[in-house]
C-alpha cells in the first residue's frame, strides 16, 4: 500500500497542471450534477394552479405585499430561509414565515425600487453564469405592465421565449413568467 501511495504521489508531483485540470474538472461535475439545482423550465406550474393559489390566499398575498412593501428598505428578498440573515425584528420574521407558510413554505418575495413585488413559485438558472434565468409566478405592480412586459393570455404555451410575460388576475395583480439572459 505505501509503495502505491509513493506511487501516486511521484505522478502527481510530474504532472502538476494535468492533475489540477482534472481535479477541476471534477469539481466542476461534481457542484453541476450534486450541487443545488434548479429545476428546468417544463416543470413550471400551471397557470390554473397559481390562479387557485391566488384566489385561496387573496388575503395572505394583500398582507404578504403590503409588508413588503413597508419593509422595502430593510429588504429586497424575502423567504422563509432568508429571514434568518434579515434585521427584521423577530414578531415581523414570525408574520412573513406565518403568511408564507400558508401559501408555500418554498416561495420567494422579491422587492424592487418601484414598489414591484414578485412572488416566485418556481424559477432557476442562477446556478452557472452562463445559464438563463426564469422563473414563474404572481406578481403586484402598482402601476401596471412596464414597457418591454408582454400582456397575453396565458403563460402555459409560451416555452422557451425571451422576455416578462403578464396575464392579469385582477388591478395590480398578476401572474408572471419571466427567462432572461
Amino acid at each position: 500500500m505505501n509503495i502505491m501511495n509513493n506511487a501516486f504521489f511521484a505522478f502527481c508531483k510530474r504532472n502538476k497542471g494535468k492533475v489540477l485540470l482534472l481535479g477541476l474538472f471534477l469539481i466542476f461535475i461534481i457542484l453541476f450534477y450534486l450541487g443545488p439545482r434548479s429545476r428546468f423550465p417544463s416543470d413550471l406550474p400551471k397557470d390554473s394552479e397559481l390562479v387557485a393559489s391566488f384566489r385561496e390566499h387573496h388575503e395572505a398575498f394583500e398582507a404578504l405585499c403590503a409588508m413588503a412593501l413597508e419593509d422595502s428598505e430593510r429588504v429586497s428578498d424575502i423567504s422563509v430561509d432568508t429571514l434568518r440573515e434579515t434585521s427584521l425584528e423577530k414578531h415581523r420574521k414570525a408574520q412573513y414565515r406565518d403568511l408564507l407558510e400558508q401559501i408555500k413554505r418554498d416561495m420567494d418575495i422579491g422587492i424592487d425600487d418601484h414598489e414591484r413585488v414578485l412572488f416566485s413559485y418556481s424559477g432557476g438558472g442562477e446556478f452557472l453564469a452562463i445559464n438563463r434565468t426564469w422563473g414563474k409566478g404572481i406578481a403586484y405592480y402598482p402601476s401596471g405592465p412596464w414597457k418591454g412586459n408582454l400582456v397575453v393570455k396565458d403563460l402555459d404555451h409560451l416555452g422557451d421565449r425571451d422576455g416578462i410575460y403578464l396575464v392579469p388576475l385582477e388591478k395590480n395583480w398578476y401572474l408572471i413568467y419571466q427567462n432572461l439572459d
